[in-house]
C-alpha cells in the first residue's frame, strides 16, 4: 500500500521527495490513531453520529494521500451507520484498524 501512496503523491500532488512523503504519512497515521480511538469509544457507547463523523474524516484524509484501501474501509463504516446497519460496525472498525496499522 505504501508504494501505491507514494506513486499517487508523485503523480497527483507532485510530491516525490522521501522526507515530505514521510511527513505526510506520519501526519496521516497520527490522525488515524486519534480517530480510531474515538471510533472505538463511539461504537462502545452507540454514538453513531460520532462514528459517522470519524469514519468520514478518515475517508477524506485517505483520499487526500491516495490510500484507496483505507478510503474504502472508512467509507464502508460510514455507510453502515448511514444505512443503520450498525451491527457490522465492530467488524468494519477491525478491518479499518488493520489497514491503518499496516501503513506504519
Amino acid at each position: 500500500m505504501l508504494n501505491k501512496i507514494k506513486q499517487y503523491m508523485a503523480a497527483n500532488l507532485g510530491i516525490s521527495d522521501d522526507e515530505t512523503v514521510k511527513m505526510l504519512i506520519d501526519s496521516f497515521n497520527e490522525s488515524c490513531d486519534r480517530h480510531l480511538e474515538s471510533l472505538q469509544r463511539a461504537i462502545r457507547s452507540s454514538d453513531w453520529n460520532s462514528v459517522r463523523v470519524d469514519a468520514h474524516t478518515i475517508k477524506g484524509c485517505a483520499a487526500n494521500i491516495g490510500a484507496d484501501e483505507i478510503f474504502a474501509a472508512s467509507r464502508a463504516l460510514e455507510n453502515a451507520v448511514k444505512e443503520q446497519n450498525t451491527q457490522t460496525c465492530p467488524a468494519l472498525l477491525e478491518q479499518l484498524t488493520a489497514l491503518c496499522r499496516n501503513l506504519k
